[in-house]
């Protein structure tokens, strides 16, 4: 039995009668960046076989997701750095988006309305934004939403399923903090104020199971880098709503 389990990057099949799931990564992934499992040669791509999970989906607990955040990250800081890098980073500056957006608007894909609201948008950032040098920086996920970092709950409380690695690049810590948060904005039942009450909660969450807590600089940081995050999501076009979840975060005074 062979079935596609879907996936925007990688090519994901559930094979031997549902026991085994193959994997085969982008092309330009290389067999060092997978690390710490044996791979196989499939095709022009690098390829692994993993045991099938078939793994509950309860509504998420937001913050299980920050712990295991911080969990995450204290082992990727521990990891030596990559070989190759994702063709589109996750992580960028408010010049490339700067870019993309003149890009975009050039080749009439953003309309004139939508480009210059991107525009405004990007200068409140960039009257926020705290240069990537001036925070912790290592191995991060970069797309560390609710489907990505699964809890074991119950017996098995203490336990995380991690998924999606096809973005890992070595950037802030905070752009993977501001990218939780904003996927925590756009849960249906929260509302900015929800978040807001539940912030020092969740930050809290992460630094219990991470060894170096989050700085000062990287809590002020978090609201800019989640209103970069929500003008690259905009500027791609995945759904609407992002440029006015970023002028929310911008209005945060700080993490």
């Amino acid at each position: 039995m062979q079935r596609d389990l879907g996936g925007m990057d990688n090519l994901t099949v559930l094979v031997d009668d549902g026991r085994h799931v193959l994997r085969s990564y982008k092309p330009f992934v290389t067999a060092q960046r997978i690390v710490g499992r044996p791979v196989h040669r499939c095709g022009q791509r690098w390829a692994e076989v993993e045991p099938f999970l078939q793994l509950p989906v309860p509504e998420p607990d937001p913050a299980a997701v920050f712990a295991g955040l911080g969990r995450l990250h204290r082992v990727l800081a521990s990891l030596p750095s990559l070989s190759t890098a994702d063709l589109r980073p996750s992580f960028v500056s408010v010049d490339v988006l700067r870019e993309w957006v003149e890009i975009n608007s050039a080749e009439e894909f953003l309309t004139p309305e939508r480009g210059s609201q991107l525009r405004h948008l990007l200068d409140r950032v960039e009257e926020r934004w705290i240069q990537p040098g001036l925070l912790p920086v290592q191995l991060i996920h970069t797309d560390p939403h609710p489907a990505n970092i699964l809890y074991g709950g119950g017996p098995q409380a203490s336990e995380f399923v991690y998924l999606d690695f096809g973005g890992i690049e070595v950037a802030p810590r905070a752009h993977d903090l501001a990218v939780a948060l904003v996927y925590q904005l756009r849960r249906p039942a929260n509302t900015m104020a929800d978040v807001v009450s539940q912030l020092p909660l969740l930050l809290d969450s992460y630094d219990q199971t991470n060894p170096v807590p989050l700085t000062r600089q990287e809590r002020d940081a978090i609201p800019a880098y989640g209103a970069a995050v929500a003008a690259y999501y905009d500027i791609c076009g995945w759904g609407p709503g992002w440029r006015s979840l970023g002028t929310q975060l911008l209005d945060l005074t700080s993490c």
